[in-house]
């Protein structure tokens, strides 16, 4: 096992990774310290908006500590070695959701539009052009005008990309593309 998580350090968000050192979790590694990011208005004990997997053998994670949606890949499989942070998208996001889909990851996020118009956020879709996660298309909004309500999911349905969440009137809606690549 392996976990991601926040801490908060003279008012800058830092995000740590750390590996079990059995396969029960019962002895754990030193924690690394991945990033330390701008400070945060909202202090966190916990990082909600992180979504983590294995790509390729090795540590991804997507995850917005502050400066805007990034991502970050080990190049060991132990997550011992990490890559320079790649920022996705600037702003700031609520709900996000990754997953691979045709060996690629895919990246479904709310950016949020502003505090001043009750919170609103923008759906989008981002699909990096390569396995490893170091090319990402544009991304492509899907809904506007939706609140930042909990339950994005990003799933493969019949082989191609599909999302899921609730949309201006908290209703759920459903999305899915029209291709294995997520046009819309």
């Amino acid at each position: 096992p392996a976990v991601f998580y926040c801490s908060s350090n003279g008012g800058n968000v830092e995000l740590y990774y750390q590996r079990a050192l059995d396969p029960f979790g019962a002895s754990w590694g030193i924690p690394q310290l991945l990033l330390t990011g701008t400070p945060d208005p909202f202090p966190v004990s916990s990082l909600s908006d992180c979504k983590a997997f294995v790509l390729d053998g090795r540590p991804f994670v997507l995850f917005d500590i502050g400066d805007g949606l990034t991502t970050m890949h080990a190049y060991d499989e132990d997550g011992n070695w990490w890559g320079l942070p790649y920022l996705l998208h600037t702003g700031n996001h609520d709900n996000i959701d990754l997953s691979i889909i045709n060996g690629q990851p895919v990246a479904a996020f709310m950016h949020r539009t502003g505090y001043l118009n009750g919170g609103l956020c923008e759906l989008f879709y981002k699909r990096a052009t390569d396995y490893i996660s170091n090319l990402w298309q544009a991304p492509s909004s899907l809904a506007t005008n939706i609140h930042p309500t909990p339950g994005l999911s990003l799933q493969l349905v019949e082989g191609n990309p599909a999302v899921a969440f609730l949309d201006q009137n908290n209703d759920i809606a459903y999305l899915r593309a029209s291709d294995d690549l997520g046009s819309i």
